[in-house]
């Protein structure tokens, strides 16, 4: 597996001009399974801790994406409480704009293309897919945004 602080180093220095914590050492993680990374931000004795993880799991999937996980997760190290709202996004298209330029064939995106472990999709008939789930569901469900019978398919 790559060493994701070199990584990391390397990314801060060429897409966010060094302004992030150098102190953060991201690591993977077998434990992460519903998604493909997280920053954690915690308190203790009053100061600010954060942790970058990569999921191993997405990553066996989707080995191509570990720069677009490590940038996206990056992207909340710099924007911590702004979510997926106005800030990063603005963040995610002036990286992905950075990536062009360069022929990179890496591109960031809001969400993953799935969670990790999860083998089966709820498709909406006007939709498409809205949910994943690990498990073939044993019952059956409706739409959220439309309230039409969704059909389950294997990923």
């Amino acid at each position: 597996m790559e060493n994701l602080k070199f990584l990391y180093d390397f990314c801060n220095s060429k897409f966010f001009n060094d302004e992030l914590p150098k102190s953060i050492i991201p690591e993977y993680s077998s434990r992460l399974t519903s998604s493909a990374g997280i920053c954690k931000k915690t308190i203790k004795k009053g100061n600010l801790k954060t942790k970058v993880k990569i999921s191993t799991h997405y990553l066996k999937k989707y080995p191509d994406e570990l720069m677009s996980i490590l940038l996206h997760e990056m992207i909340h190290v710099k924007h911590p409480y702004d979510g997926h709202q106005r800030k990063f996004i603005s963040e995610m298209y002036r990286i992905n704009k950075l990536l062009e330029s360069i022929n990179s064939s890496t591109k960031l995106s809001v969400h993953s293309k799935e969670n990790a472990l999860n083998n089966y999709g709820f498709k909406c008939p006007n939709h498409g897919i809205i949910a994943y789930k690990p498990r073939k569901p044993r019952v059956s469900y409706l739409c959220n945004k439309c309230r039409s019978p969704v059909e389950v398919v294997e990923i």
